[in-house]
């Protein structure tokens, strides 16, 4: 039997796949259940497709936490925008808006390592 394939009462196969406890309030629900057919080869033919769709979503999905640690993330650099009156969507206005948003980026680049391999 394939992974996270399971028959039920009636005779159907039906995939079901817990989602982890991190991922449950992003996604906004506790599992994964879909009917894949009423035979094991129609299970099959179909079980590809949805796994492949379930894997992506739960790999493309953040936790809460990571989530609100970016937002706040974001909400700070807004307000340094707004502290000094540039456009965060703009590359700069003026040349001295572009030199301070290159110095800046450099200020926060010093703080991360540099793999040597990748620059």
């Amino acid at each position: 039997m394939t992974k996270y394939v399971r028959i039920d009462g009636r005779g159907n196969y039906k995939y079901r796949r817990r989602v982890p406890q991190e991922l449950q309030p992003v996604l906004g629900k506790k599992e994964f259940v879909k009917s894949l057919g009423a035979s094991e080869a129609e299970a099959m033919q179909n079980y590809s497709a949805y796994h492949a769709h379930v894997e992506r979503l739960l790999s493309s999905s953040t936790p809460v936490s990571e989530l609100s640690e970016k937002l706040e993330i974001a909400a700070s650099l807004e307000a340094q925008f707004a502290e000094v009156q540039a456009d965060s969507f703009s590359s700069g206005r003026s040349e001295s808006e572009r030199m301070a948003r290159q110095e800046e980026v450099d200020r926060i680049l010093q703080r991360y390592p540099m793999d040597p391999e990748t620059g």
